[in-house]
């Protein structure tokens, strides 16, 4: 799926502004609000964003989260894996070193 780049540069500045996980899946669920399946676009967007590969979140999880629920499992695994590869998805002009379609 294509993502919208200024998009996921919000994104990482939310994170490095302190956004928990579940609040970054909050923007990206709001923000594809009608998706037929948020969970893909959710993992796109950490895809493309975080350089997280592939995260364990299904439908009813975005759902929980898009209704204020935090995830705290979640928030504390995938944050740990954020900042693991902050080198290489906060580094100068990373976007331009990332493919931008990717398959969803």
């Amino acid at each position: 799926m294509q993502v919208d780049l200024a998009f996921v540069d919000q994104l990482r500045a939310l994170f490095r502004a302190g956004a928990s996980v579940s609040a970054i899946v909050r923007a990206i669920a709001e923000r594809g609000a009608g998706a037929a399946r948020i969970d893909t676009v959710v993992r796109a967007y950490f895809r493309e964003a975080f350089h997280i590969p592939m995260l364990l979140i299904g439908p009813d999880q975005v759902e929980q989260i898009a209704r204020g629920d935090e995830l705290p499992v979640l928030n504390d695994r995938v944050a740990a894996r954020m900042t693991a590869t902050q080198a290489e998805w906060d580094a100068p002009n990373v976007v331009d070193a990332v493919p931008h379609s990717r398959a969803g």
